[in-house]
């Protein structure tokens, strides 16, 4: 009878995990400008945002919905401080190591503190100490990097979709490959556009790309900005333009932006 219990209290904890969902709010390398951020939302989501310690980083989570739906409904709440926030799967974020709010072995969480503006954050035995500060706040993005961008990007792996998207035939995510001897291949995952290989070449911060071996100076992609878990590309031809797209660094940062985005 104990193990049957047993067995009974696991299956209802897989069931609970597995239909929670959370929002994304973002993902910053320093804890006081994360908090800064969150106490700008509205009172009564501020209070219920947890920040979650991943290595180096930490990231904001809202409260728990008991479906995506519901997150949804709330979602522009967040998007007005949190332009980037999305509905992301607990259940997949325990797959894939992402930390999360219902288990958390090897992350620590901090419950946000019940101030309007903090200048000093110090961590000690768990919790938070908080002083009243004006300082300004510091952008969302990550510095730049001294790294150069071939060394980012040669034998790297990156899933990509839209940077804006407004219709569900708009989604679309392709894996794509930049391996060494300058080739990268795409392979759709979601999406009608057939998978391709090509060659590519890195210069003077921007990416070329050649299908017959021929290289089109006119023609390149480029790095507009950089967060923690993406870049955002912007492909140009003859001085325009064309589009943009969201380089993630994981499948499954991609897939829980792609599935927040939810269209009639």
């Amino acid at each position: 009878m104990k193990k049957y219990h047993t067995l009974t209290l696991i299956l209802l904890l897989n069931i609970s995990l597995a239909s929670a969902y959370t929002i994304k709010l973002a993902s910053y390398g320093n804890r006081e400008n994360l908090v800064n951020q969150v106490l700008k939302l509205d009172k009564s989501l501020s209070q219920k945002t947890h920040i979650v310690r991943e290595g180096n980083l930490y990231k904001a989570f809202s409260k728990s919905y008991s479906s995506r739906e519901a997150a949804a409904e709330e979602l522009y709440l967040y998007k007005t401080i949190f332009p980037d926030a999305y509905v992301s799967s607990t259940s997949i974020d325990l797959i894939k190591g992402e930390p999360n709010l219902i288990r958390e072995p090897k992350s620590r969480k901090y419950t946000l503190p019940k101030k309007e503006q903090i200048s000093k954050v110090e961590e000690q035995n768990d919790t938070v100490v908080i002083e009243k500060s004006t300082e300004l706040m510091i952008p969302t993005k990550s510095l730049a990097s001294q790294e150069s961008l071939a060394h980012k990007f040669t034998g790297h792996t990156f899933y990509i979709c839209p940077n804006r998207i407004k219709s569900n035939k708009e989604k679309l995510l392709i894996e794509v490959s930049f391996k060494e001897h300058n080739v990268v291949t795409y392979k759709t995952l979601l999406g009608k556009i057939p998978s391709i290989e090509m060659g590519y070449i890195i210069q003077n911060s921007r990416i070329y790309f050649s299908r017959n071996g021929m290289i089109n100076p006119s023609q390149f992609s480029q790095v507009d900005e950089i967060f923690f878990e993406y870049y955002i590309i912007s492909k140009w031809s003859r001085g325009r333009k064309i589009h943009s797209m969201r380089f993630y660094n994981k499948r499954a940062y991609a897939q829980s932006y792609l599935n927040s985005l939810i269209f009639n």
